[in-house]
């Protein structure tokens, strides 16, 4: 069973009508509504919550405090409307993606959100979660280009991958990135394609410039939580080559011949260190 639909939903309960009522999408529109009691009850056991700025949250009381002072990290004294853009699922995986407005040393500016969810089984059913981990930028908010630490410990027992491991345009992608390889890189985008990194859209014209800044800097990365649903992949990362360890999520789209039409990255990366890219401020979605 794999899914990913476009239909998005404002401020206000999560109508079951829509791709947005699944237990990740409905934890994080709780967190949003400090809504503390709604977000624990979306686990299956001991809640468990990844994020920036706020590290692990373990319990459920934990969880509870957290979603009282949740919108606060994101600048706001109350519950934040929150608009939901996309779902991608697969397995016992999901992934929302969402939108909010935050102000902060960038100005006022649409920050995206992303949210892998784990679950017990392949229902994905509300209240069957086993983790969470939560990705966003958070320079909008800090000022500095702080880095994620890792939900995964890279010398723990925990299996990660390479980049071999990978599934199709998504391994000679990582490959060609880790080689340094620029035109194995703009090999695999679509001739329309977009890249949104951090709170910004780099253009099709601008992809050969971000990566001629990007490639040539030591990358090693390791990969898990991968979602592959035939129109698009979804896998989140972990760095061996930075101290401290970054990790972050990725979204990857394809076109009708197999190509990236767009990539979506949540993670410290800000594309403004690039000399001469122009940049496009990414946009509030509305309901349709």
């Amino acid at each position: 069973m794999t899914d990913r639909e476009r239909n998005p939903v404002t401020d206000g309960p999560i109508p079951s009508t829509t791709p947005f009522d699944s237990a990740e999408a409905i934890l994080l529109h709780a967190l949003f509504q400090r809504d503390g009691e709604l977000a624990v009850a979306q686990f299956a056991g001991e809640p468990s919550l990844d994020a920036n700025i706020v590290g692990r949250t373990i319990g459920a009381d934990a969880v509870r405090g957290l979603a009282d002072r949740w919108p606060s990290v994101f600048g706001h004294d109350g519950a934040v409307p929150v608009v939901f853009r996309d779902r991608s699922a697969a397995g016992a995986l999901s992934f929302t993606e969402a939108q909010i407005e935050v102000g902060g040393p960038e100005g006022r500016v649409v920050l995206p959100i992303g949210i892998v969810g784990a679950f017990a089984d392949e229902e994905r059913a509300p209240g069957s979660l086993v983790r969470a981990h939560v990705y966003f930028y958070e320079k909008p908010l800090t000022g500095r280009d702080d880095v994620r630490a890792s939900s995964y410990d890279l010398d723990g027992t925990e299996r990660l991958m390479s980049s071999s491991e990978l599934s199709g345009v998504n391994a000679d992608y990582y490959a060609a990135v880790e080689a340094f390889d620029l035109e194995g890189v703009l090999r695999v985008f679509a001739d329309d394609a977009t890249v949104e990194v951090g709170t910004s859209v780099v253009a099709t014209d601008q992809i050969r410039r971000l990566y001629e800044q990007f490639i040539g800097d030591e990358v090693q990365l390791f990969f898990s939580s991968q979602i592959d649903d035939g129109r698009g992949f979804v896998v989140e990362w972990a760095s061996g080559h930075l101290d401290p360890q970054a990790s972050g999520v990725g979204i990857y789209v394809y076109d009708g011949a197999g190509r990236i039409r767009s990539i979506r990255m949540y993670d410290h990366f800000d594309p403004s260190t690039v000399s001469g890219l122009r940049l496009e401020p990414i946009r509030l979605e509305t309901a349709s």
